[in-house]
Parts: C-alpha cells; structure tokens; sequence
C-alpha cells in the first residue's frame, strides 16, 4: 500500500511494512538502532532476517529478544535442486548447451553447496569456455577455475 501524497507532506509514515534483510552479518549498530526504533513503532510489521546463523549475525540483544524463538532454518540445497535452479535460470537461451548438468554438479561441489556462489561460478565458467573458444563447459575447465580458485583464494563470498 503506498503513502498517499497528502500523507507524506504531513509528515505521515508509512505502516506495516514487511522488510527483507538479506547477508544481516553484516548489519551496523546504527542499522540495528534504527530496525529496533522503526519495528517498536509499527513502521515495520515484520523483518525478515536471512544469512548463514543468528549467532554469527552480532545482532544486538534487543534485537535478539524480538527475534525470541521464532526462527526457520532452510536445508541446504539438494545437488538435483542446484541442476533445476541453473537449468530454470538458463531458461532457452543457447547457455543452457554450453552447461551440462554433470558441469552443473561439479560446480556445485566447488561452491561449497551454496546457491549464490554456484550462480557465480555457473557465469564465471560459461565465459571462461566463450573466451577459450569452447562449446561447452569441460573437465579441463573446470579443473582450472578450481586451481585458480586455490591460488586466489577466491571463495566468491
């Protein structure tokens, strides 16, 4: 729902806001002031917390206490998922011949069963085969960027 133009000349706040916080690791105490005053006073109707743990997060104690015990936690994503998920965000385009799903696998593996970084290794490989004048992602490719990957330190975090 948005803030009529009246509303906002007078000063008016929106309400019931529901907000998604992605990667909340690294979230300021300033961000979190603000979040906790916004929450208290109906700005905010619910905020979403995502990332890898609550305990990792530093979230403040108030922010905490708000949290209490209502927490999900998501499985981590099946290699057949992982195939699905690139296969889906390849769609038709002429990509999808140069990714094979073992190409798929092997990359998931490398990404440290992690979505993101798959998506980002998938790109990295597809350019990596167009600038090597390949037709598709290879074993021999693969086995680069992992040595690259080694060497860098590169854990496309």
């Amino acid at each position: 729902k948005k803030t009529s133009l009246i509303a906002r000349l007078l000063g008016k706040s929106p309400k019931n806001i529901v907000l998604l916080l992605d990667n909340v690791v690294n979230l300021s105490a300033l961000a979190m002031d603000l979040l906790k005053y916004n929450y208290d006073n109906n700005i905010f109707s619910s905020v979403i917390f995502a990332g890898t743990s609550l305990r990792s997060s530093k979230l403040s104690p108030a922010i905490v206490d708000r949290v209490g015990n209502r927490i999900v936690k998501l499985h981590q994503l099946a290699e057949e998922d992982a195939v699905a998920m690139v296969r889906k965000r390849l769609g038709s385009s002429g990509s999808s011949n140069i990714l094979g799903d073992d190409a798929v696998r092997k990359l998931y593996k490398m990404s440290g069963k992690n979505a993101a970084k798959l998506l980002r290794l998938c790109e990295k490989a597809c350019e990596a085969a167009v600038l090597s004048k390949s037709s598709e992602v290879n074993e021999e490719l693969l086995v680069k960027m992992k040595k690259e990957m080694l060497v860098t330190g590169d854990s496309l975090g």
